[in-house]
């Protein structure tokens, strides 16, 4: 699956983008009782804190990003992003699926399980 980004807009409502760090980990969360966006997914930290909402307006999704609508079926309760980019008040954060996750772990197998009496011929 090719990397699939977000804009990230409304953070002047919230904290502004100063409260984001390239690399930091939020959450978008699903808002279907919004009163301006039924596809509404706002972006929260992992207190619950929201910090702004993932664009859905071809006025507001920065080119190579997906809109709010295009995602919003694409997971259940939370959809895992990292920030990447911050530029004046929008910021770009990738959509990182669980099969992403999962890749960096294959590689830390414990293989130090060898035991001596394998090694020792008898007296």
């Amino acid at each position: 699956m090719s990397n699939q980004f977000v804009t990230i807009v409304g953070t002047d409502h919230y904290f502004g983008t100063s409260v984001f760090k390239v690399g930091q980990t939020v959450y978008g969360v699903k808002e279907p009782d919004n009163e301006h966006d039924q596809e509404a997914i706002k972006i929260v930290t992992d207190a619950g804190v929201t910090l702004g909402y993932i664009a859905n307006s071809i006025y507001t999704v920065a080119k190579g990003c997906h809109s709010a609508g295009r995602v919003l079926d694409t997971f259940e309760d939370r959809l895992l992003c990292q920030v990447q980019f911050i530029v004046k008040n929008v910021v770009i954060a990738q959509i990182i699926r669980p099969e992403q996750k999962k890749f960096g772990a294959k590689h830390h197998k414990k293989h130090h399980h060898h035991s001596n009496s394998s090694f020792q011929k008898g007296s």
